[in-house]
């Protein structure tokens, strides 16, 4: 009884000091990343940015009213990519 005691106890300890290591590990990276500034690379490179192109699938079998439709109102979409 004595031995299986002091086996939980070796196991409690090393879940205890992996615990401490892990909650280190991310506290130090959250101090670490409130000094980043994150668009200043952005900025830097932007000059240099080529243009997002958009891809769609559309599934359409023998229903060219619809699909011409549906063409026309994806070319007038506003929404930022």
């Amino acid at each position: 009884m004595f031995l299986l005691g002091v086996g939980m106890e070796l196991i409690l300890n090393i879940v205890y000091i992996y615990i401490a290591v892990f909650s280190l590990y991310y506290f130090i990276l959250a101090i670490r990343s409130l000094n980043d500034k994150p668009f200043v690379l952005f900025r830097k490179y932007s000059n240099n940015v080529e243009p997002v192109l958009l891809s769609v699938v559309i599934y359409a079998h023998n229903n060219y009213e619809a699909l011409k439709s549906m063409l026309n109102q994806l070319k007038q979409q506003t929404y930022p990519i």
